[in-house]
């Protein structure tokens, strides 16, 4: 487990937990190790999942900014979906996969608990969206009921299909309230117990380095963070993979 006091205080974005070797499925370096590795895996399919309204909104913009996200290289196929209790909430993003987590008259729901069951009526439609990729990335707000009720039982289910999860989340700014940060704080803990991988984006050191900013301009460098880190992480298949591809492709037009 890595903490701010082992970081430096200076980071924004920092790896919060990572499970031990002897849990399932294997630890996320070692899962990259074995795909970067292996001559056959051709392609790797990838989802990047926004839980709640927030994170949809993140994955909307990574959606639309991320080029060619359909064979960005020939060795990689991106994803995107969101996820919601609210079906009013969820038509008001435009991303290609959607799902209501819950009943289809669901109008959202204000508990972490109800969210959880909600999410956990939801197993089948979710192991459905889940499956054929190898590996999912979670976009989740902490604070808010939506993402932090329903993400950590998302990596659960993605545990138990044995796909790698790594989840990329933001904690709250402080004027947002004590309440909303120890939700936050709270959700963090139960999620790294499921995650692979949580990866934490402390939107309050990114004030200190955007004070003059406004709330919605806050918000959109905290968007421009996430996808930068989902991107980064991308770059961990792409790169072995991408020579390996060229080398080949060079090999063949010499013959």
């Amino acid at each position: 487990v890595a903490t701010d006091d082992d970081l430096g205080d200076d980071l924004i974005v920092t790896i919060v937990a990572t499970i031990s070797p002897n849990d399932k499925p294997k630890p996320l370096t070692a899962n990259i190790t074995e795909l970067s590795q292996n001559d056959n895996h051709t392609e790797y399919k990838l989802l990047v999942l926004g839980l709640g309204d927030g994170a949809s909104r993140a994955v909307e913009q990574m959606a639309e900014r991320i080029p060619n996200k359909r064979g960005l290289y020939p060795i990689i196929n991106i994803d995107f979906a969101i996820a919601h209790t609210d079906l009013h909430q969820l038509e008001r993003f435009d991303v290609p996969r959607k799902l209501q987590l819950g009943s289809k008259r669901g109008l959202g729901h204000s508990t972490l608990e109800a969210v959880r069951q909600l999410t956990e009526q939801s197993e089948s439609e979710i192991r459905t969206l889940l499956d054929g990729y190898d590996m999912v990335f979670l976009v989740v707000g902490l604070g808010g009921h939506t993402g932090t009720g329903s993400a950590p039982v998302v990596a659960h289910i993605a545990k138990e299909m044995g796909i790698p999860c790594v989840a990329v989340v933001t904690t709250p700014f402080v004027f947002e309230g004590i309440k909303r940060q120890q939700v936050a704080q709270d959700g963090l803990i139960t999620l790294s117990k499921e995650a692979n991988c949580v990866i934490n984006i402390d939107n309050n050191k990114l004030r200190e380095m955007h004070n003059d900013s406004s709330f919605e301009e806050l918000l959109q460098h905290s968007n421009d963070v996430v996808r930068h880190t989902v991107l980064n992480i991308f770059s961990i298949f792409i790169s072995p993979r991408r020579y390996l591809y060229k080398k080949k492709k060079k090999m063949k037009k010499k013959r």
